[in-house]
């Protein structure tokens, strides 16, 4: 049976989560009276991005972020999680959980985003390095995801490098 819902065979269980998913959702909506729209249904905008319309510019906009925030604990031999961020292909291949940080075109399916974005118990950077590599700015995270959706363009040749400390 080819339901819609993935890994094909065990697609059933996919299904039952769905359902117990959605009376989860029913029981936290507040009762009221009904309507012809949901209360659950208002539109959000989307995320604005720094430069809407604009493609992003890999060497101007993201290495920056890279290098300030992430190259640090993720580069070299002995990278956080075997994930390296200071050379595209590595990227691409993730760290030790074998799924890519990365998927050109795809940030939704994109590790990176979910660890810099917050919605992960692994947020990164970890709070107690923040002190050295800061945070992503919301406005920073949607850059981030703007270039992984225009396919993480990357030049040929470019290594990351940590910058250089002010001391």
């Amino acid at each position: 049976m080819n339901s819609g819902f993935p890994h094909r065979r065990d697609s059933w269980i996919s299904a039952t989560a769905t359902s117990w998913a959605v009376m989860a959702l029913s029981q936290a909506l507040p009762a009221g009276t009904a309507s012809d729209s949901p209360i659950a249904a208002k539109q959000t905008s989307p995320d604005q991005s720094p430069a809407q319309g604009k493609k992003v510019d890999f060497s101007q906009q993201v290495k920056p972020l890279l290098e300030r925030s992430c190259v640090g604990c993720h580069s070299g031999e002995k990278a956080a999680g075997l994930l390296r961020v200071d050379l595209r292909e590595a990227l691409l291949k993730g760290g030790e959980s074998g799924t890519a940080a990365v998927v050109p075109g795809r940030s939704v399916q994109s590790l990176l985003m979910e660890y810099i974005s917050a919605s992960s118990e692994a947020e990164m950077p970890p709070k107690a390095a923040r002190d050295r590599f800061p945070s992503l700015s919301q406005a920073e995270v949607t850059l981030l995801r703007q270039w992984i959706d225009e396919g993480a363009e990357w030049p040929a040749g470019v290594v990351l490098a940590e910058p250089k400390s002010k001391e």
